[in-house]
């Protein structure tokens, strides 16, 4: 008895030193996800390559033992699964790649993504960071990626750096940084979009339109403070209609949330346009023709005639409709701006700076 009364308070005494060195001996690592979620492309063989050879075996070796492979391309219920996932954890249109892997909801890589980095993350400690989205898009060539832990500013490093460079600035300045979106210059995208929609402004073909329209105006003796009236009016129409093919292409694309779908559309409507053409030259006889009908010869000849405001502007109106895919292209960026999350004021601005 008196040994047991001995050896009984001494053992209580190691279990509980035990016991506070266990949970005071630093940070433990996070208990990794159990279930990971790849979206790819089937067709893009250097993706499935990198998700077999690279990502499955790290995952795996992390602890990761449910792996789901959902292809957005020949399945297209998955394309707005990705999209909606995305946005749900706020990952911006800036660091979305075409091949993404969500780890839980913890870790995000979207694209190819170094295998260093990969295992540093899954090996990273639960206090090391809440989420955490990798970006590096370039299938070969890649010189570096892009990091950013949902606050403060979006980090760039070399191919070659561990991703614990990123993890120290992190703990180092985490109560200075704020949850939302990624500080980014707006500077650069405003002066790309001025800059193409300038030189997009340089249309042969309404240019071609205007100064024919000034020729007929003079050639029916028109004062020249008419000629500058009817200048500004055609001008004018041509910027309205721009702007409101704009604001259809934006409504198409946040009505559908189907990033391809003007493709798709004017894709069938080129074929569909061709194939009129070829009809045309082939059996000029058949009907449905992209011809001027000729019914409608004297009707247009009596409103050229007149000159009239109305005929100006309905005229330009045309017009800027017939060359819209120029003016398009130019118009994406502003677009963009809009999916990617950026304040509406500023997307607002950018949208009319290049109409």
């Amino acid at each position: 008895m008196k040994r047991v009364a001995y050896w009984v308070p001494r053992v209580v005494w190691l279990a509980a030193a035990l016991l506070v060195m266990a949970t005071t001996s630093g940070p433990v690592a996070a208990e990794g996800p159990k279930e990971a979620v790849v979206y790819f492309n089937q067709a893009c063989g250097d993706c499935w390559t990198y998700i077999q050879q690279e990502v499955v075996p790290i995952l795996q070796e992390g602890g990761v033992t449910d792996i789901a492979s959902r292809d957005y391309i020949n399945e297209p219920a998955n394309r707005p699964a990705l999209l909606k996932e995305s946005e749900r954890l706020g990952v911006p249109q800036a660091l979305q790649s075409h091949l993404a892997v969500f780890i839980g909801e913890r870790i995000i890589l979207e694209g190819h993504i170094p295998q260093h980095v990969v295992r540093d993350l899954l090996a990273a400690p639960a206090e090391a960071f809440e989420r955490i989205v990798v970006y590096q898009d370039k299938m070969q060539g890649a010189t570096g990626y892009k990091v950013w832990a949902f606050k403060g500013e979006i980090k760039e490093y070399p191919l070659d750096t561990p991703i614990g460079k990123y993890l120290e600035w992190l703990a180092e300045h985490r109560e200075d940084l704020k949850p939302g979106l990624p500080v980014m210059s707006g500077t650069p995208l405003l002066l790309l979009v001025l800059t193409t929609g300038f030189l997009d402004g340089f249309n042969p073909c309404a240019f071609a339109v205007l100064l024919f329209f000034i020729a007929f105006l003079f050639t029916i003796q028109r004062a020249r403070s008419n000629i500058l009236q009817m200048g500004a009016i055609y001008i004018a129409a041509i910027y309205i209609a721009y702007f409101l093919i704009g604001l259809g292409l934006l409504k198409a694309v946040l009505f559908t949330g189907e990033h391809h779908l003007m493709a798709r559309i004017g894709s069938w409507l080129v074929i569909g346009l061709g194939l009129i053409n070829v009809k045309d030259y082939l059996f000029p006889e058949l009907p449905i023709s992209l011809r001027v009908p000729t019914i409608a010869h004297g009707t247009i000849q009596d409103w050229l005639q007149k000159a009239t405001v109305p005929t100006a502007a309905v005229g330009a109106s045309w017009w800027g409709c017939v060359p819209s895919p120029a003016p398009g292209a130019s118009m994406w960026p502003s677009l963009a701006c809009f999916q990617q999350e950026q304040p509406i004021s500023r997307g607002w601005v950018i949208f009319r700076c290049t109409t």
